[in-house]
């Protein structure tokens, strides 16, 4: 399976980037944005597939995750595409204060978007006890 993973991530990469050639000059950054996201849509695509064949048999696995990823991936970039080149005017500091926050955002919905609330729980409760600890 890593084999086959490796040649499939080199090959479409090797795609992205010749898409990039066509895309950039045509519809720049957003072009560029785009042609990325269609990209590691489908590599995550082919993941599951992958996963589907390394599973087999031990059960089945949901797409709901990776089209949950999809979907958001999409539905923010669609809004960062209108966002980002009013960023680029801001000061560095503003930019990055802005970008931890809307990094803080995006964690907040993907704990519940992914079943992530135990790993969360387990993470701030060994933070918890390391703070007691000292």
């Amino acid at each position: 399976m890593h084999r086959e993973m490796a040649r499939f991530m080199f090959g479409s990469n090797l795609a992205l980037v010749a898409a990039w050639l066509v895309v950039v000059p045509r519809f720049g950054t957003k072009g560029l944005l785009w042609a990325w996201f269609v990209g590691e849509c489908v590599q995550a695509i082919y993941t599951m597939r992958l996963n589907v064949k390394l599973f087999l048999g031990h059960g089945s696995l949901s797409p709901l995750y990776p089209i949950r990823m999809i979907l958001l991936s999409g539905a923010l970039l669609s809004i960062a595409i209108f966002i980002l080149p009013w960023t680029t005017s801001l000061p560095l500091l503003q930019q990055g204060v802005l970008a931890m926050g809307v990094g803080l955002f995006i964690l907040g919905l993907e704990v519940p978007l992914f079943g992530l609330v135990t790993v969360w729980a387990s993470l701030r409760d060994r933070f918890q006890r390391a703070l007691s600890s000292r």
